[in-house]
């Protein structure tokens, strides 16, 4: 599914790549049709769980949404949409 980037915060309490290297490369890859070969994840209240060089990647090609896998970290296995 696609959802707003506008809408995905960062967490506090998560642990996120401290380097995100080359995000010029991955952008460039991703702006190609079918570019984007894995959606990020964020839980259910938008916090991004996963994903931090693909969500970096998408803004700096002005991308309004993103292939996302909202997750419910309460209950994972079902939370899947």
């Amino acid at each position: 599914m696609k959802i707003k980037i506008s809408g995905i915060t960062l967490g506090e309490n998560k642990q996120y790549r401290s380097e995100l290297k080359n995000i010029s490369k991955l952008a460039k890859s991703m702006s190609k049709p079918n570019g984007q070969l894995q959606p990020i994840c964020v839980d259910t209240n938008g916090e991004l769980v996963f994903g931090l060089r693909r969500l970096e990647a998408a803004k700096s090609l002005g991308w309004k949404e993103i292939e996302a896998i909202v997750v419910d970290l309460d209950n994972p296995l079902e939370g899947i949409q």
